[in-house]
């Protein structure tokens, strides 16, 4: 695997290292309502997905350690690669679970309070959450209503 190695004392330390050497292991897997298997990850595709995440952040999103960044997603494999992403990328990660997207007015104030109050830079999240924000952007500019995404 040609992905760096983080130092010795990081958290993700361990992963990677199993990652060498056993990359096809299987690390999580999410079940679903039925209790049936969803979706897995091997240690070689977690590293991967993470350390492409993390460069994201630094290189398309301007993020730099000690930044902020909501993660705004239900239980899901695509929370934990953004949290391990934002840790390997030295940003501090402020989850947050989505707003409710049938009612999402107290949520959408919760947000932004958590938004406002974190300093957040950047937001990350879900295509699903992506899409309701922007569905949810057009809304209000057409409601006048003040409860928004940040």
């Amino acid at each position: 695997m040609s992905t760096m190695m983080p130092p010795e004392n990081h958290i993700l330390r361990g992963l990677f290292e199993v990652a060498q050497r056993d990359p096809h292991r299987v690390l999580f897997t999410f079940v679903d309502e039925t209790g049936k298997d969803a979706e897995t990850r091997t240690a070689q595709e977690l590293v991967q997905h993470i350390t492409r995440l993390a460069a994201y952040l630094h290189e398309g999103c301007g993020l730099q350690p000690g930044d902020t960044a909501l993660l705004i997603y239900p239980p899901s494999m695509e929370f934990i690669e953004a949290y391990g992403a934002c840790l390997l990328a030295g940003i501090v990660a402020a989850p947050v679970y989505p707003p409710n997207l049938a009612r999402p007015h107290n949520d959408l104030v919760r947000l932004n309070a958590v938004a406002t109050s974190s300093g957040a830079k950047a937001m990350l999240t879900n295509r699903t959450y992506r899409w309701a924000s922007r569905v949810s952007s057009a809304k209000e500019m057409l409601s006048g209503d003040s409860a928004r995404w940040p």
